[in-house]
């Protein structure tokens, strides 16, 4: 009989991308342990009824799972996310289980993961084990072939965007380095970049300005960004390269701001602000200290 005193069933933790591998899983657990068998997945619908507030519904569910399966991949391993939905099971008495995904090595997962030992999502054999000694109920048999060809058809669905913007300063010159590092390519749009007034080199733009500056902390700030001719915005001459690929590795943009070198600290405390737009693509806008941009000091 499961333990249904506090908590009861899994909750499985995993990034939107990866739903798919999270709803073939949640199916054999089923087969497994019986269709009413709690499986909390949060992309499925049935897991959420409407109405319920998101948030709320995540951290019910967690707190009251038993075991908490987290998919971790490349993409994954250094999301915020899963990491707290480990920890908060782990702190709420849940047996915590890292599951690598997409041929991930267990041994590049980062803390707190990398301290809880893990399982591949190939070994369902002692994944059901590790379940049924936490939860006290014993697994039935499944068709462990099946689920093999179902997950590799699910893995083989996934689709990563992921575009990382790296600032480097040489000289006096504040450049932007892009990468791919999904598995698509990407149409880029648009890349924004803030910065404070007092560090920025008088004359030295070449792309375009919101000249009406901003405000950041109250810090006066200028706006720049650059284009490409399918971003074309207002002013700013189409310099961004239209589409990036993941075999061109790093591209370094023709996008420069010059700024001023031997700064104060309270200076190199502040931060300059970025975003990389790209169709299809969500974003968030960055943060970087002036002291941790690779060549200012």
């Amino acid at each position: 009989m499961l333990n249904r005193d506090i908590h009861n069933g899994i909750f499985i933790s995993h990034l939107t991308e990866e739903k798919v591998v999270a709803h073939v899983l949640k199916k054999y657990l089923r087969l497994a342990f019986g269709q009413d068998f709690r499986v909390f997945v949060s992309s499925d619908a049935k897991s959420i009824g409407g109405g319920t507030k998101w948030y709320s519904g995540i951290i019910s569910n967690l707190r009251d799972s038993e075991v908490v399966l987290v998919l971790v991949s490349h993409e994954s391993k250094g999301k915020e996310w899963p990491n707290f939905e480990a920890g908060f099971g782990e702190g709420s008495g849940s047996l915590v289980i890292p599951v690598g995904i997409n041929n991930l090595p267990l041994g590049r997962l980062s803390y707190p993961l990398a301290g809880i030992q893990g399982r591949s999502i190939d070994d369902i054999g002692p994944l059901l084990d590790d379940i049924s000694n936490k939860i006290g109920s014993t697994a039935a048999t499944i068709d462990a072939t099946a689920y093999l060809r179902e997950i590799r058809n699910a893995e083989a669905t996934l689709i990563y965007r992921s575009l990382r913007v790296e600032p480097v300063v040489e000289g006096n010159s504040l450049h932007f380095d892009i990468q791919n590092a999904g598995n698509v390519d990407l149409e880029l749009l648009m890349l924004e970049v803030t910065v404070p007034q007092d560090v920025v080199k008088e004359a030295s733009f070449v792309a375009g300005r919101d000249e009406a500056g901003t405000s950041r902390h109250g810090i006066p700030y200028n706006w720049y960004g650059c284009c490409s001719r399918r971003g074309v915005y207002g002013h700013l001459v189409p310099i961004l390269r239209p589409v990036i690929t993941a075999s061109m590795g790093k591209i370094r943009t023709s996008f420069v701001i010059g700024v001023r070198r031997g700064l104060s600290a309270p200076q190199k405390e502040s931060a300059i602000f970025f975003q990389i737009h790209a169709l299809g693509y969500r974003t968030d806008e960055e943060e970087r200290k002036i002291a941790e941009v690779t060549g200012w000091s």
